[in-house]
């Protein structure tokens, strides 16, 4: 929804139903009788799903000022507690995942590079999918990019740095931290630009 001729207001949604995946399932079997072990081998396709993927809905919303600023925020939820793996529920819980995040620039116009750069920061958080005797993990996480751009002003070499933190909910569980580095290139060049007269 265009506010004015510079503000912009997105809004989104996405849905995917929970999908069945079919495929080859190996059985092995080993019988021991006295000192002689007995291995058997069975073979076959299956017609029933292996393993499902879950339910995903999704909503978002993003609000921008052209060559300003952007903010956003999402949230996801998948529904892998009611996902079945080879017709039964296994251990999985449903995972919730909330994500902010935004971008600044100080002057997109200005010849000074510094004022040109593209700030960007975000903070998410989410429960896992994964359950371990009952006790699940939580996961939280910080970013911080920048975007600067090259001579051309339309092409961008993005830095990021991300930090996450993934805490169990049982002591005798792995706590997990870590921190993960980026760099993209952001190729934006007149050439990709199809003209109506050559």
């Amino acid at each position: 929804h265009k506010i004015d001729q510079n503000k912009t207001l997105v809004l989104g949604a996405i849905y995917s139903p929970k999908t069945k995946v079919t495929g080859n399932l190996k059985k092995w079997e080993q019988r021991v009788s006295g000192s002689t072990s007995i291995e058997s081998y069975d073979y076959y396709t299956t017609k029933d799903s292996v393993f499902e993927m879950p339910e995903t809905i999704g909503l978002g919303i993003s609000f921008s000022k052209k060559n300003k600023y952007t903010i956003g925020a999402d949230i996801q939820y998948q529904g892998w507690g009611d996902a079945k793996f080879f017709n039964k529920k296994d251990s999985l819980s449903n995972s919730l995942k909330i994500n902010l995040g935004g971008e600044f620039i100080p002057d997109a116009t200005s010849n000074n590079g510094l004022k040109r750069i593209r700030y960007r920061a975000g903070a998410y958080y989410s429960d896992s999918y994964v359950n371990v005797k009952g006790n699940g993990y939580k996961e939280y996480g910080v970013t911080l990019g920048f975007g600067f751009p090259v001579y051309d002003r339309r092409s961008f070499i993005n830095l990021s740095f991300d930090y996450t933190a993934i805490r169990p909910e049982a002591s005798w569980m792995v706590d997990e931290q870590y921190l993960k580095l980026t760099v993209s290139y952001t190729f934006n060049e007149l050439w990709f630009f199809k003209r109506k007269i050559q």
